[in-house]
């Protein structure tokens, strides 16, 4: 089926249906790169969207933007935890939909994004000519965000080392569910408490420790120049760009921004030709990067 030009699209899968979006055609014109654009946690393909518009009219390129599952238009999975590796199996299966599985492209991701393309370089780096991985999750940290339910958390705390008050339990729980619904038609609360939800969620990365190192060699084997963007800033996932740049290897650049955070980098994604972020990093060349 042909694809539209700036069409959301949908892969009816063998697992779980997904959708994405192609700017461009399938096979790109006068010169044209095929890039792939993976958004981070608690994004959309619409993050991408300005840069893949501008990347597409201005350079010519076919600018492949995915969902991943349980964001934007995909559906939820409920056969598998989310998970780094599961976002990869997604991303495999979009890019044999559209036939792009066995052409060269540029992959691109941000945080989380950026974690499940490195699981992709780990099993099909023979066809990805550049790694772009801004501000890198996956490198084994802990998650501190693991919130309890707050009325669970208080039965737990209050009542159950009181045990004469144990039959109030089951009242509790009840009240607070009747409160959490009536709080839910507030727009900040249930904006709040679902933000909360959602980091006690977090996809779990699954990186082990070498992960730098083999995805350097298997980069470094397939010809693939791998770019790092990082804030120093960014006390979220700083690790991963130290652990690149320690490597000294001359297919890899890593480009330091002193004053700038994981939300300023990420933000920076988003209309790329915009920011502080240098549009010569799409080249194939990362020797001029500055």
């Amino acid at each position: 089926q042909k694809k539209q030009k700036k069409k959301v699209c949908f892969c009816f899968a063998m697992t779980v249906d997904f959708s994405y979006e192609l700017l461009g055609d399938a096979t790109p014109k006068n010169g044209g790169r095929r890039i792939v654009l993976v958004h981070g946690w608690l994004g959309s393909h619409k993050v991408w969207l300005k840069t893949g518009i501008w990347l597409n009219e201005h350079f010519g390129d076919s600018v492949l933007i995915i969902d991943l599952y349980g964001f934007g238009k995909s559906s939820r999975c409920s056969k598998e935890p989310y998970s780094a590796p599961l976002y990869m199996k997604q991303l495999r299966e979009c890019l044999v939909h559209i036939g792009w599985d066995q052409q060269k492209i540029i992959l691109a991701g941000k945080s989380l994004g950026a974690a499940v393309s490195m699981h992709y370089i780990l099993k099909h780096s023979y066809h990805v000519q550049k790694l772009i991985l801004l501000c890198p999750a996956g490198t084994p940290e802990p998650n501190p965000f693991m919130l309890p339910h707050p009325g669970s958390f208080i039965c737990k705390t209050l009542i159950l080392k009181h045990k004469i008050l144990y039959p109030l339990r089951f009242i509790l729980l009840f009240l607070f569910k009747f409160l959490f619904i009536l709080l839910a038609k507030v727009h900040f609360f249930r904006w709040v408490y679902g933000h909360i939800h959602l980091i006690t969620a977090t996809p779990e990365y699954e990186l082990p420790d070498d992960t730098v190192h083999r995805v350097s060699d298997y980069c470094e084997k397939a010809k693939c120049n791998i770019v790092v963007i990082q804030g120093l800033k960014d006390w979220l996932h700083l690790e991963g760009a130290r652990r690149f740049e320690n490597l000294e290897k001359s297919h890899i650049k890593v480009i330091n921004f002193s004053t700038k955070g994981h939300i300023d980098v990420c933000d920076a994604c988003g209309d790329w030709d915009n920011s502080f972020l240098p549009n010569n990093i799409w080249d194939r060349d990362i020797s001029d990067i500055a």
